[in-house]
């Protein structure tokens, strides 16, 4: 009686603790127990991560990995141009986290280890990630309670943003080469989600190069920036004709809040919500025809 009793006992629990998750990559993630050891393979990951209660069961990082300030007490054992798959495999995860799914990662996945690929693509991605992720580390409610939170915050910005006065803008995302971003980012969505526009939404690949003469052809209402410090803007100031230098609205916007597919996504969403309110009371007050 006993052993049966004890053998029911281990049914249930393997059935309560039991995941299935599919991936970005639609592949299916299982762990029959709440992953302890877990391997964060991008900053916005392990800020995930940490959202969902499982930050102390993170073992190693990906460089870059310094939010919340806890994780900056995390070893970090890999950059972005460098996994090493012997590193990974001595700390003997059983949860890899990674943006990507490249060979290193098909090479971990033979030696049996549970790889969950996150490639998010708009912004109402982020709370799904977050319960998926609550799922295999075991903390579902938790993660529901963040991503229903997220949700809420969400649908505020909407009615708040999604009908203001139209704004163009090129998003400069790296200034040497000058890069920006298309249609297939979540920042595309998040320049629409603010009722602005986009300059180059439709060019192909996902961070496309582009020349400043293709800018100034643009003409944009204003130029944003994912930069902390304002040192890009000097070089766009010899451009006296061009829209947004005329009327200095040339904005910074956090590239750890914009750029990371994180739980805090929507704090950059708000402040490049902001500095395009601000560039449509300019653009009012000089008269400028959208």
């Amino acid at each position: 009686m006993r052993l049966l009793t004890y053998l029911f006992f281990i049914l249930c629990c393997a059935r309560v603790f039991a995941c299935e998750v599919m991936d970005d990559l639609q592949h299916v993630v299982t762990l029959s127990h709440p992953a302890k050891r877990i391997i964060s393979l991008a900053p916005d990951a392990t800020e995930n991560l940490f959202a969902v209660g499982a930050g102390d069961r993170i073992v190693g990082v990906m460089q870059g990995s310094d939010y919340p300030l806890a994780a900056k007490k995390i070893p970090v054992i890999a950059r972005y141009n460098a996994i090493d798959t012997e590193i990974i495999l001595s700390l003997h995860p059983d949860l890899i986290v990674a943006w990507s799914n490249g060979v290193n990662m098909k090479q971990l996945e033979k030696r049996g280890i549970a790889v969950y690929v996150s490639r998010p693509r708009k912004l109402t991605d982020i709370p799904i990630t977050l319960k998926k992720l609550g799922c295999l580390v075991g903390n579902e409610k938790m993660a529901n309670e963040v991503a229903n939170a997220y949700l809420q915050r969400y649908s505020l910005l909407s009615k708040q943003y999604t009908q203001k006065k139209p704004v163009t803008v090129f998003y400069q995302l790296w200034s040497s080469p000058l890069m920006t971003i298309t249609k297939q980012s979540w920042i595309n969505e998040a320049i629409n989600f603010c009722g602005g526009k986009n300059i180059f939404e439709n060019l192909k690949t996902t961070a496309p190069e582009v020349t400043i003469e293709s800018v100034i052809v643009k003409n944009p209402d204003m130029i944003v920036g994912a930069d902390k410090k304002d040192d890009w803007k000097k070089s766009w100031q010899s451009w006296k004709n061009l829209r947004a230098v005329k009327h200095q609205l040339l904005m910074s916007v956090d590239p750890d809040l914009i750029e990371r597919a994180s739980v805090r996504l929507l704090d950059g969403v708000s402040q490049l919500c902001t500095s395009m309110d601000y560039a449509r009371k300019q653009l009012a007050y000089e008269n400028v025809t959208y």
